[in-house]
């Protein structure tokens, strides 16, 4: 479990600092989510890519 879940700890007794530490929980998680995304994109691209050329050579 990430640490952004134990937001009682880091923010105790005050809801405008909890909801500033929920926000950047979810941005961070967003960020993360993009950041996964891209890294699949750019995987699978270059997986696609070394396929190709392995085809391209059998032709041969």
């Amino acid at each position: 479990m990430p640490d952004f879940i134990d937001v009682e700890f880091i923010c105790p007794d005050n809801t405008v600092c909890l909801d500033l530490c929920y926000l950047s929980a979810t941005h961070n998680l967003t960020l993360y989510l993009i950041l996964l995304f891209i890294i699949i994109l750019i995987l699978s691209a270059f997986i696609f890519y070394v396929d190709k050329l392995l085809h391209m050579k059998k032709k041969y």
